[in-house]
């Protein structure tokens, strides 16, 4: 009788260590998934984020290259206006020796008659 209830113990004990860890396993077990699935999440947002900062790198740099493009056509519109200018004063220069070597000669075909 007392070995029965030795027996009965023992197995009663053994389920109970084995339930036990069971239950630790299965905690275990969900910690694990619980950890995986925050790191997969944590993965994703930070490929989400640099998707992000790729995608606004990439419309920073278009944008900066838009800027060079109208900044370079305005420095070539100045460019042409500064030599337009140039040409300007430049042909009015020539008119104006013209006119002062006309005027000379007239004076001097004037003064020699």
């Amino acid at each position: 009788m007392v070995d029965d209830v030795r027996d009965i113990t023992e197995t009663a004990e053994n389920k109970a260590s084995v339930d036990a860890i069971d239950r630790a396993r299965l905690a275990r077990e969900r910690r694990e998934a619980e950890q995986r699935k925050r790191l997969d999440e944590l993965r994703a947002h930070a490929a989400a984020a640099q998707a992000q900062r790729e995608k606004r790198d990439e419309e920073r740099r278009r944008r900066q290259a838009e800027q060079r493009a109208r900044d370079d056509d305005r420095r070539q519109q100045v460019n042409h206006q500064v030599e337009e200018r140039k040409r300007a004063i430049w042909e009015a220069s020539i008119s104006r020796r013209e006119a002062l070597l006309q005027r000379e000669r007239e004076r001097t075909e004037r003064l020699e008659r």
